[in-house]
């Protein structure tokens, strides 16, 4: 069915690629109304489940509900429902349906009964079709796979399918792991489908799968080779050292302690995690100077693989100094993470760079970039367009 449906959404792209004038038809805040028209035309509820300050729920419906591709196959094949889940009935909804994140889009049947959930903004066209493809395919449903999974059913095949899908929906999977390592083995838990499952979908360190992976990292590197095995401890760790930084209840001593432990276990890349670590606190008690002096000391020794975090250290730089050495710096991170990915928010960092310490010209000719980057990526330009201005002012 979902080949057939696949090859419905070539037809369409083909046909109405081109032009862009055409919007999903959206029902406002009432659901009642959306229930009634899909029992009268039998066609599932799709709702665009948003608030007023989500910044992607904004573009999502500025770029992608009204391009015509995903309008036509949204409106041949659904009721769609836009609700503000924080006004009226939608706060209700946000409970029943335990939406949590935004935007969640969610499919419904005529009675309101959830068949297919997803979270986030995507940029590519051909997702949001495959979502609604999923959600007619009772095949490929969230639901469906719920149901499997209620009858007992731990094969590595469809946990990792299932694991994939509660990802995509934005809901937990941390139950659905641990029952899953229940009913493995220690030789089991070696095979290749569940180090699968453990490097992808387990970000815990203390899961049994993750246990299991410490203890025995020297076998996992024999068989599935140093660089996986490294990634998901450095990854997992690293997660677990910014929850504790991030807790409400948050202490220095517990802090510490974890970095003793990472560095005890000799956990990869330990001494990246323990400064991560400490520059998430600086900036969480707003240090903003203890910042830009640890990071420019540090950061270029051991981050200069990583385009995303280089980018996010040098507009922090920008941002919180006004000190020439540690803006040169920072300079050369943009620069350098440019080298490793040519993307528009980069560009726009380095521009905002060159622009403060004065190099105006270099300035302007790197935001022009910037926004043409920015149209191949798909992306909005306005903001980009308007610090442009202000270089030239």
């Amino acid at each position: 069915m979902k080949v057939i449906l696949s090859i419905l959404f070539v037809a369409i792209f083909s046909i109405f690629g081109n032009a862009q004038n055409r919007s999903i038809e959206f029902i406002d805040n009432d659901f009642d109304k959306a229930k009634n028209a899909a029992k009268t035309q039998g066609k599932l509820i799709f709702v665009d489940a948003y608030t007023t300050w989500c910044g992607p729920c904004k573009w999502m419906a500025a770029n992608k509900f009204t391009n015509d591709t995903i309008a036509d196959f949204y409106n041949r094949n659904f009721i769609s429902l836009k609700m503000d889940m924080e006004k009226g009935e939608g706060i209700e909804l946000a409970k029943k349906y335990n939406v949590k994140a935004y935007p969640t889009l969610l499919f419904l049947d005529a009675e309101g009964n959830i068949v297919h959930r997803t979270v986030g903004a995507e940029r590519n066209t051909r997702n949001y079709i495959d979502k609604g493809l999923d959600a007619l395919n009772p095949y490929e449903r969230l639901s469906t796979y719920d149901a499997v999974w209620e009858e007992g059913v731990r094969s590595s095949a469809f946990v990792k399918i299932y694991l994939d899908k509660l990802s995509s929906a934005g809901i937990n999977s941390i139950d659905v792991m641990n029952a899953y390592y229940v009913n493995l083995n220690e030789d089991q838990l070696m095979e290749e489908g569940a180090f699968s499952i453990i490097s992808n979908y387990d970000k815990s360190i203390d899961s049994r799968g993750m246990i299991n992976l410490l203890e025995k990292r020297e076998a996992y590197t024999a068989l599935y080779g140093q660089e996986k095995v490294e990634k998901v401890l450095y990854q997992n760790y690293l997660s677990y050292l910014y929850s504790i930084v991030n807790a409400k209840d948050f202490k220095m001593k517990n802090m510490e302690l974890a970095m003793i432990d990472i560095k005890k276990k000799q956990i990869p890349y330990w001494q990246k995690i323990d400064l991560l670590g400490d520059l998430a606190h600086l900036q969480k008690v707003n240090k903003h100077k203890e910042y830009c002096e640890v990071i420019t000391e540090d950061a270029g020794d051991y981050f200069n693989e990583d385009a995303g975090l280089l980018n996010r250290f040098a507009w922090n730089v920008f941002q919180w100094s006004d000190n020439k050495e540690q803006l040169e710096v920072a300079l050369g991170w943009s620069k350098r993470a440019l080298e490793l990915q040519e993307r528009s928010a980069i560009q726009d960092t380095h521009s905002n760079l060159l622009f403060k310490l004065g190099r105006i010209n270099e300035a302007i000719k790197s935001q022009e970039k910037a926004i043409e980057l920015a149209k191949k990526e798909g992306g909005s330009t306005a903001d980009l367009e308007k610090t442009l201005e202000s270089f030239k002012n």
